[in-house]
């Protein structure tokens, strides 16, 4: 319906259909307010029956907000990310919200460039994924009066408004299996200990280990996040340690490289060599040959979370930190254990002091 020949459907003329107020129409649209949920229904119901677009400028005007949120990650074409960003997405859209998309990569002054350019934009807030040494910029921000959002990891003297998974867990889920699979001689292959996720994800299988009474000297740590110095890497462990029944890799680059090394030695996996990655990217079920076990990260859980969590304090409601589960999906370089669990994973409140950090 419109009214007119060109002239668009405004809240007014809505309010006048139904014989309500502009501002009852307006709050069912923001959903705002408190209409009963009969007169929210029966409003939006209207609002699609007239095809109303909502003038944005005006919105922004009336609100004083941009409704722009901006988001700032590493390696934003590689699909684990992109994952994230469609869980924010459908949530912020929910609320009504756009979105900037930055991509970080390349170190803290490409990160600070592309929140500076979002705050141009005049955004409302920012979900990042924190450079720790860009914690006086973040401060500043904050200070400024925009909400910052952490994900994936955190920096603890910012704030308290982070989404993170508990890696930690799922690096021990991934060693514990192997090692109820009957392995004792397992190797690890790391990336760098000086990030905080990384670094979790190295003690999961040191505490898995010492857990079992088993000493773990297989190990091979800061290797660089790439699939080729995987391999070397990898290579040079199965060298030195011709005795490794498994492998537990802190992401699927490294142990899409270990599979390679593996192969190239002449190890057979799972029968000669068990291996299990982390973050469950896309590329880990699409192996041709053997596909990857991985421990999964509930990535647009992540982005839902940290959406869900904007909004929340963009209406001035109290939101508390998130610590996501993790799931160990079993696959065919795992010995013995084919399935692949579809269970969703479980959120619960964080606290100070789990993340060890």
């Amino acid at each position: 319906m419109s009214i007119g020949r060109n002239k668009p459907v405004t809240i007014k003329d809505i309010a006048n259909r139904i014989g309500v107020s502009a501002q009852s129409v307006s709050m069912a649209v923001n959903g705002t307010g408190r209409l009963s949920p009969k007169m929210r229904a029966h409003i939006l119901e209207i609002v699609r029956e007239m095809n109303y677009v909502p003038n944005a400028a005006a919105r922004s005007l009336t609100s004083h907000k941009s409704y722009l949120l901006g988001v700032v990650v590493p390696y934003l074409s590689r699909s684990f990310f992109s994952h994230i960003l469609a869980g924010i997405e459908e949530i912020a859209q929910e609320g009504r919200f756009a979105l900037l998309a930055g991509n970080s990569e390349g170190g803290p002054d490409v990160e600070k460039r592309a929140v500076n350019l979002m705050l141009l934009h005049k955004v409302d807030g920012v979900i990042t994924l924190p450079e720790p040494t860009l914690l006086d910029f973040y401060r500043g921000i904050e200070r400024s009066g925009i909400p910052v959002i952490q994900i994936m990891q955190h920096i603890p003297e910012l704030n308290r408004h982070f989404i993170e998974v508990d890696n930690l867990k799922g690096a021990r889920l991934a060693v514990e299996h192997l090692l109820q699979s009957g392995h004792r001689k397992i190797g690890l292959l790391a990336h760098g200990s000086d990030i905080p996720t990384a670094r979790l994800r190295i003690e999961g299988y040191f505490a898995a280990m010492s857990a079992a009474g088993i000493p773990a000297p297989y190990a091979h740590v800061d290797v660089k996040l790439d699939i080729d110095a995987a391999e070397t890497a990898a290579a040079k462990l199965f060298s030195d340690h011709p005795e490794l029944t498994a492998l537990f890799c802190t992401s699927d680059y490294a142990a899409l490289g270990a599979m390679r090394a593996a192969s190239k030695a002449g190890r057979r996996i799972p029968e000669d060599l068990s291996v299990i990655g982390f973050d469950d990217m896309d590329f880990a079920s699409l192996q041709v040959e053997k596909q990857l076990s991985s421990v999964a990260q509930p990535k647009e859980e992540i982005g839902r979370a940290a959406a869900a969590m904007m909004l929340q304090i963009l209406r001035g409601e109290p939101a508390e930190p998130l610590l996501l589960q993790p799931e160990l999906k079993l696959r065919a370089s795992c010995r013995g254990n084919v399935t692949t669990t579809e269970t969703s994973p479980h959120t619960k409140p964080s606290t100070a002091g789990k993340f060890h950090l």
